[in-house]
Parts: structure tokens; C-alpha cells; sequence
């Protein structure tokens, strides 16, 4: 039987170094990734629901308990009859069967938007990354 060695301690070094960048480089990734998403859900927002574009705003990014890094794209406020924009948005994403008033239809505009700006997103914390990792 052949016997085989190989000295990984250069890829450990690396990846370790990689690794501590993590800390560091994902609240700028999601920062300068979020935009692009947030400029996305605007154009995608119900004609009717578009004077609430300048509500859609963008959460600090956050380490959260199983050590990842997440950011939200929040509707913030209510409406004029009081209703939070949160709910309104999830009416309009979703739908509702009945209402008081009206029936919403199902529009599915978040998930427009999430589809239509995922490769800017990725390409975009990529490129944060990326230049990142270079700098060391």
C-alpha cells in the first residue's frame, strides 16, 4: 500500500486568517449589499403602495447567536388608518382572502425583488470580500 502525506499548515494559515476576516468584512458586505436590494423592492412596490418608498429602509447589519451576520429591509411606520407598513407589505406580498373592506391581491413583489437582485447582491459582497481579503 502506497503511503501518502501531504503539509497542509499553508492552507490552515490561510483559512484561518480568512476566517477572522469574517468578523470584520460581513458587516460591510451587508452594508454595501443592501442598497441594491432595497432599491430593487422600490421599483417592485405596488403602484398604489410607491408613496411609501422613502419608509423602506435598511437595518444596521447584526451578529446574530449562531455567529452569522444578518441585515433587514424593514417598512417602517404606519399608514394613514394606522395600520403598520410591515403588515400592509405582507398584505400586498401575499394577499389576503377577505378584508373589511377590500380584498388585497397577491402581488409577490418582494420576491420580484429578491430574484431580480440576487447576482447584484452576491457579485456586490463578492467584490467587498474580495477586495478584503487582498488587502491582507
Amino acid at each position: 500500500m502506497a503511503q501518502f502525506e501531504m503539509d497542509f499548515s499553508a492552507v490552515e494559515k490561510e483559512l484561518s486568517k480568512n476566517l477572522a476576516l469574517v468578523d470584520e468584512v460581513a458587516p460591510r458586505m451587508l452594508e454595501e449589499a443592501a442598497p441594491i436590494l432595497q432599491s430593487e423592492i422600490v421599483k417592485e412596490m405596488p403602484a398604489s403602495t410607491s408613496h411609501y418608498a422613502s419608509k423602506v429602509k435598511i437595518a444596521k447589519p447584526k451578529k446574530v447567536k449562531n455567529g452569522g451576520w444578518v441585515s433587514a429591509i424593514n417598512f417602517t411606520g404606519k399608514a394613514k388608518d394606522g395600520t403598520r407598513l410591515m403588515q400592509l407589505m405582507a398584505f400586498w406580498e401575499y394577499g389576503t382572502y377577505k378584508s373589511q373592506t377590500e380584498r388585497i391581491p397577491k402581488t409577490g413583489f418582494l420576491k420580484k425583488a429578491i430574484a431580480r437582485s440576487e447576482n447584484d447582491v452576491v457579485k456586490k459582497m463578492r467584490e467587498v470580500y474580495d477586495e478584503e481579503v487582498n488587502k491582507v
